[in-house]
């Protein structure tokens, strides 16, 4: 997953994509943190499907929303690791739906320290995370990729592939 970090457009999508996964995991912070989750900027993850810029977006936000976390540091390094390693895979994903599995699957390192600090059984937190994650990447984020890959001059936009001049 290189991108050039020197290309403008790789810098500003980036940004663009932590800004928001920020506004919304802390807007929507009761749904973003906890034993139940329900993350909904994680359904920009998927963009990493489209392009690489995208997924570091989403790992950066993330990055920075698990500032919020009830659970501290430690949630941020596993909560950006998590994001981290369900971005490389869909990356490397040609399938669309299965590219839509790993955040799902990714989150069981988040489980793993929810289940600890709230002492509940790991088991229990890993279904109840997995289950939010489920909805909102695949039920939620599967059908709305679809859509922007099938809409031709959205897909090229969001590829990074228009023209200069080229008028949405």
């Amino acid at each position: 997953m290189r991108i050039s970090l020197k290309d403008p457009k790789n810098i500003t999508a980036i940004a663009v994509i932590a800004a928001i996964y920020v506004a919304l995991t802390v807007t929507l912070a009761p749904f973003g943190y906890g034993m139940v989750q329900c993350r909904i900027a994680e359904v920009l993850c998927l963009l990493a499907f489209i392009h690489p810029a995208y997924g570091y977006g989403a790992v950066l936000g993330c990055f920075i929303a698990n500032f919020a976390s009830p659970f501290g540091m430690v949630d941020v390094l596993a909560g950006t690791f998590a994001t981290f390693l369900s971005v490389v895979f869909i990356t490397k994903t040609k399938n669309m739906f299965i590219a839509t599995l790993w955040p799902t699957l990714c989150c069981a390192i988040v489980a793993a320290v929810v289940s600890y600090y709230t002492n509940t059984p790991y088991l229990i937190t890993c279904l109840s995370i997995m289950a939010g994650e489920f909805i909102v990447v695949t039920i939620i984020g599967y059908p709305l990729l679809r859509y922007v890959c099938a809409n031709k001059r959205l897909h090229n936009f969001l590829s990074m592939r228009l023209p200069e001049k080229t008028i949405l």
